[in-house]
């Protein structure tokens, strides 16, 4: 990937981003390659993210809850910030959407403040730091495992296909950032787009 930063006077930063230089069926080979080299592959990931959004809303319904279910039980047998929140709790009655009223709320100080807590039982240090920008005014770092990654991604590009655009397609990005800390961008950005998309995703 490569970035850079727009300064106009009086105007935000825009930063560009630019992913996958490479010929798209060139790219797709070299991603599909690594992702199976990968502790957590993204493609299968992603390959069911878009074989159940089609299913009929009962199913889609039933397999929300039962995914909501594994995650409860998981947080409140394993994670201590959780054990400790939830107990007392009938996890088996949240059964709808009004029963998540019972669940308390995760807010970024909680994070700041129990980062350690959040942490599983027996969690080892193979993670991917991971944060936010801080644009509600503070950054909030956490920790994420290999496989939370391979969702993030994965939904991404799921995101991305909506539009037409396929793992190992060239991609740019243009977005308004307030961050000092991007690189300077190339004067002439219009050397980096050499094939204009009739899909834009916005």
């Amino acid at each position: 990937m490569r970035s850079g930063r727009i300064r106009h006077s009086g105007r935000p930063i825009i930063a560009l981003e630019t992913e996958c230089c490479m010929n798209p069926a060139l790219g797709r080979l070299v991603f599909t390659i690594g992702d199976r080299l990968g502790r957590d592959p993204i493609i299968p990931v992603l390959q069911e993210l878009q074989r159940t959004e089609h299913l009929p809303e009962p199913e889609l319904r039933q397999l929300t809850w039962r995914r909501l279910s594994d995650l409860l039980g998981y947080a409140s047998a394993h994670v201590p910030y959780y054990r400790r929140v939830l107990k007392g709790i009938p996890l088996a009655d949240i059964k709808a959407l009004d029963d998540l009223q019972a669940l308390p709320i995760l807010t970024k100080a909680d994070v700041q403040t129990h980062a350690d807590e959040l942490l599983p039982d027996g969690w080892r240090p193979r993670s991917n730091p991971y944060g936010t920008s801080g644009s509600t005014g503070q950054p909030l770092k956490f920790q994420i495992d290999t496989a939370a990654r391979a969702h993030f991604l994965a939904a991404k590009l799921r995101g991305e296909s909506w539009y037409g655009v396929s793992f190992g397609d060239p991609v740019a990005r243009v977005l308004e950032c307030t961050s000092p800390s991007v690189p300077t961008a190339p004067r002439a950005v219009q050397g980096h787009i050499t094939q204009p998309s009739s899909a834009v995703g916005l």
